[in-house]
């Protein structure tokens, strides 16, 4: 996945970059959370569910700042 979105990336320049780097990191920042969903669900031991729901926080602080500056850039998704 990431090395598509580089390769659609690439050729971008400007306000079209910004948009579609934060469509990517959106995209990607929504993936990692569904795959810490899974191994939240199937983590044996306190500690490692304590330190996967530790990353989840993390990765759902930076989806929603993604998504803020996403928003602050206008124009349509992809």
């Amino acid at each position: 996945d990431a090395q598509a979105a580089m390769v659609r990336l690439r050729p971008l320049r400007g306000a079209e970059f910004d948009r579609a780097y934060m469509d990517a990191q959106v995209a990607m920042h929504s993936k990692s959370l569904n795959a810490l969903g899974s191994l939240s669900a199937s983590a044996r031991g306190n500690e490692l569910r304590a330190h996967i729901d530790m990353v989840t926080r993390h990765v759902q602080e930076h989806l929603q700042r993604a998504q803020t500056i996403r928003q602050g850039l206008g124009g349509g998704t992809r």
